[in-house]
């Protein structure tokens, strides 16, 4: 079965076979599972272009030379996977091993899944750091009460999980897409760190207002004399950036100057 440039619809009891068939072909580096990120009409979000793609095959692992395993999981009709499977052609490299899984992210799925998933990374000695489990699942609307169950039952489940010894080691490879967010559109955050700064209100707002600024003004520079309130930058990550590995706003801003440090004087 050919598996470059090839997008496949299947359903979950046949993608674990594709997934093992994968690893037992190819020397796979990079594991990204994206639940829930699939492309949606293009007035998906007014202000952006439609980034689904992106859900689907962030750009850093186009930029690599090393093959990538990459399954999505999400209801599936045809007309969602005729349109995934164009809009990601041009995304698609001959490295990159795609399969679109017509899978609700329920609990039960969820609990069986990450624990299959985190012991075929180990089999195939693909670190944490290369590990990325991305949750997508959000809505634009006020939400009815199947949908906010589904907002907080996958992370919850999916961190319940990795909070167990058996799966701890991949705890930092757990993300969370930020949604219908004006200017954090595009970016992902380690759940682990925003759990722990308890939603780094103040951070994201700061973050939220440096990124507004620089589309105003391209020569705007951040100064600040105690960097911690910038803390929980370093888990906040832009996947439409083509760096070949992730690479947190903290230091994307670090390297083009945007954040400077002063000394605190008394």
């Amino acid at each position: 079965m050919p598996i470059l440039k090839e997008v496949y619809t299947t359903e979950p009891p046949e993608c674990r076979k594709l997934i093992n068939m994968i690893t037992d072909t190819y020397d796979i580096q990079d594991i990204y599972i994206s639940f829930g990120g699939k492309i949606n009409n293009n007035d998906t979000f007014s202000r952006h272009d439609n980034n689904g793609s992106f859900h689907v095959i962030p750009s850093f692992l186009t930029s690599k030379n090393t093959h990538s395993l990459i399954a999505v999981f999400d209801l599936f009709t045809q007309p969602d996977y005729l349109q995934c499977y164009e809009r990601i052609q041009s995304h698609i490299t001959p490295h990159t091993h795609v399969i679109l899984c017509n899978q609700s992210c329920e609990p039960p799925f969820i609990r069986k899944f990450i624990p299959y998933i985190i012991n075929l990374a180990r089999k195939i000695k693909c670190m944490p750091s290369n590990t990325v489990l991305c949750n997508y699942v959000k809505f634009k609307y006020q939400t009815n009460p199947i949908e906010q169950r589904y907002l907080e039952d996958i992370p919850t489940n999916i961190y319940a999980i990795l909070l167990n010894p058996l799966y701890n080691e991949y705890m930092e490879s757990f993300y969370e897409w930020f949604g219908y967010n004006l200017y954090l559109y595009n970016c992902i955050y380690k759940y682990k760190y925003y759990r722990m700064y308890h939603g780094a209100y103040s951070s994201l707002n700061l973050l939220y207002d440096t990124i507004k600024t620089i589309e105003c003004d391209s020569s705007y520079q951040l100064c600040v004399s105690n960097n911690n309130c910038l803390n929980f930058w370093n888990y906040v990550y832009d996947i439409t950036l083509t760096n070949d590995k992730l690479t947190s706003m903290y230091q994307d801003f670090t390297d083009d100057g945007i954040i400077k440090v002063i000394p605190y004087s008394v």
